[in-house]
């Protein structure tokens, strides 16, 4: 009976454990083979820095000497199988964007704004259509909203020029999703059930200004007028 229960505990204990993990396996792999296998332009997947790669083509390099050495062509040609994939995935690295960690507003001006430079950028050279751009973009959609939500939640202070200037920065940047309403052009009862109505999120300054604006004219009447336009905006949830 005794010998039967410590049999049961060893078989627990396999079952437990269970098979090997294909990842588990594949991080096992050289780093040629690892990278080929996980690389890709998919953001679900890993990427890799140039360092990678020089170095898992050299490690290829090394691996297909010896193996050429030991006359193992099976070998050679699967080393030769993940180089191609690990060219293909420098190709793709170069055209590839992955999910930001975005936790406040400055967050989602800085990683869109690089976005959308680097995207522009990839259109213009033709590594990437504008679908596919504007696909991309929409991982911002949800942090743009979450930034305006909140900046309409508190008021803001027409005095403090840093503080006026990144609210037009941001709303530029989120205005792009379209998802900003304006009631500028509104009037009677439509303009009234906006204004009044609590459910619909809407800027606001903390005391009254008077839009006074000091430096060049032209600067200033243009950032007049972005202000102007921020203030009538809302949200239609």
């Amino acid at each position: 009976m005794r010998l039967f229960s410590r049999l049961f505990l060893c078989l627990a204990v396999l079952l437990i454990g269970g098979p090997a993990k294909a990842d588990d396996l594949t991080d096992k792999q050289p780093s040629y083979t690892r990278i080929a296998a996980k690389c890709g332009e998919d953001p679900s997947r890993p990427s890799y820095s140039s360092a990678d790669y020089a170095k898992a083509m050299a490690d290829a390099a090394k691996a297909t000497k010896s193996a050429t050495k030991e006359g193992n062509r099976a070998r050679i040609t699967a080393i030769q199988n993940s180089v191609t994939r690990l060219k293909e995935c420098m190709d793709e690295e170069t055209r590839k964007f992955t999910t930001p960690v975005i936790k406040d507003c400055a967050d989602f001006l800085i990683q869109y704004t690089s976005f959308a430079a680097r995207a522009d950028y990839l259109v213009r050279s033709a590594k990437i259509t504008a679908a596919d751009r504007d696909r991309a973009r929409e991982m911002f959609r949800k942090p743009a909203m979450d930034c305006v939500r909140d900046m309409m939640t508190k008021c803001i202070d027409p005095t403090d020029t840093r503080t006026v200037d990144f609210v037009i920065s941001v709303m530029r940047a989120a205005a792009e999703f379209e998802f900003i309403l304006s009631y500028g052009r509104k009037t009677g009862a439509d303009l009234k059930v906006i204004t009044i109505d609590p459910t619909k999120p809407k800027m606001s300054f903390c005391t009254d200004t008077d839009y006074a604006c000091k430096g060049d004219k032209a600067a200033c009447n243009r950032r007049i007028n972005q202000i102007k336009s921020i203030m009538q905006t809302y949200l239609d949830e």
